[in-house]
């Protein structure tokens, strides 16, 4: 059973309401469109995840999407969590192209497309440390 659903990011609302209204020549049109496309390629990664656990046996385990909780005065996102009386399963979702390569040791994911190298944080780390904090939530 989803007890929350995915939404639409604002900043994919934003982004999209600041391109109906910029020029294309303006200097911050290509950036604002990069901004877009990084929010629906997110986006259209969690729906996917969502249309694959309607596969599943929902009535067996409960699923909250784009969970967020505030443990010590800060605040952590979960993008699914999973759960059924005997465990909890954290999700962190990714819809990326190009060549993918985790390195544990620095705690750094890299994406090479086209020709240019992105880093990003390393998502078994963030589903590590998530983990952590959920369990220390759970305990308050």
């Amino acid at each position: 059973m989803v007890v929350k659903a995915f939404e639409i990011p604002i900043g994919l609302l934003i982004c999209t309401a600041l391109l109906n209204r910029l020029p294309k020549q303006s200097p911050y049109y290509s950036k604002v469109q990069n901004q877009k496309s990084a929010y629906y390629s997110g986006f259209y990664g969690e729906k996917t995840l969502q249309y694959h656990l309607n596969f599943s046996q929902q009535n067996r385990f409960s699923v909250v999407n784009g969970l967020r909780l505030y443990h010590l005065g800060k605040a952590f996102q979960i993008d699914s969590l999973i759960m059924n009386p005997r465990f909890f399963l954290l999700v962190e979702v990714k819809n990326m192209d190009g060549i993918i390569s985790i390195d544990p040791v620095t705690g750094q994911m890299t994406r090479v497309k086209d020709g240019r190298e992105d880093v990003f944080k390393d998502p078994i780390s963030q589903v590590g440390t998530q983990s952590l904090l959920l369990q220390d939530w759970l305990m308050e």
